[in-house]
């Protein structure tokens, strides 16, 4: 039976499993292994690097990026620091990522150029996002998903 004191976040399970498998493997990539205490120190240097840009408890914090360890640092570096993450599918149009980035109200949007999104990319859709503000600076993007997208939101 499942009890109110026997739900944690990832960063008590992380910490948990630091102390019971610090060695073992958490997180494997084709090309590369993060051990829980890899990974807790990862993290750790994650929250310590938002901390410094003014994020703190209850903020959100945009991650925008393809699948890879930089992206897990941040999902529990956020966490350890009380801020709140919010990942962000790097397929994402310009339109879709005005609408999360301006619903999430980010503090800060975080981003990895990878070889599923390039640099070029990344900066065309946010110069979007910047067109679709200017353009819209009440923010109705919920009705432009709708329509375009097919979203129920």
């Amino acid at each position: 039976m499942l009890v109110v004191s026997d739900v944690y976040t990832l960063p008590d399970l992380l910490a948990r499993a630091v102390n019971k498998f610090p060695d073992s493997d958490i997180v494997v990539f084709p090309e590369s292994r993060t051990t829980y205490k890899e990974l807790y120190e990862r993290a750790s240097k994650a929250a310590c690097s938002l901390k410094s840009m003014g994020i703190g408890s209850g903020d959100s914090v945009g991650i925008l990026m393809s699948n890879c360890l930089e992206f897990v640092d941040l999902l529990i570096g956020s966490q350890l620091i009380g801020a709140v993450p919010v990942p962000i599918n790097a397929r994402y149009k310009a339109k879709e990522l005005a609408y999360v980035i301006d619903d999430a109200e980010l503090k800060r949007l975080v981003w990895w150029t990878s070889h599923m999104m390039g640099e070029e990319e990344l900066h065309k859709k946010l110069k979007l996002v910047k067109e679709v503000r200017d353009a819209n600076p009440d923010g109705p993007y919920k009705k432009i998903l709708r329509e375009e997208h097919g979203m129920v939101i």
